[in-house]
């Protein structure tokens, strides 16, 4: 998608602290926004990154060696009924 069609209007995030130095946090984000419907089996690139300002951080689930946003160099994600 280009950035100008990227409205996060329908992602829903969600984050707690259960105990000092921990975090949990949680996101919705409408299919549709990811441009498929799941109604076969889909698997689409995915990355996730999270800043630690305290540590100068940016920390992703899966490494780019490059953008965060560069998914296609990143993990992928399965749906699969």
């Amino acid at each position: 998608n280009a950035a100008s069609t990227m409205d996060p209007g329908g992602i829903v995030y969600r984050a707690t602290r259960p105990e000092p130095g921990l975090w949990t946090c949680e996101f919705h984000i409408p299919f549709a926004m990811l441009g498929f419907a799941p109604e076969h089996e889909v698997k689409i690139a995915f990355n996730l990154t999270v800043r630690k300002v305290p540590d100068d951080l940016w920390l992703m689930w899966e490494g780019t060696r490059a953008h965060s946003y560069d998914v296609e160099r990143a993990g992928f994600i399965e749906f699969v009924r």
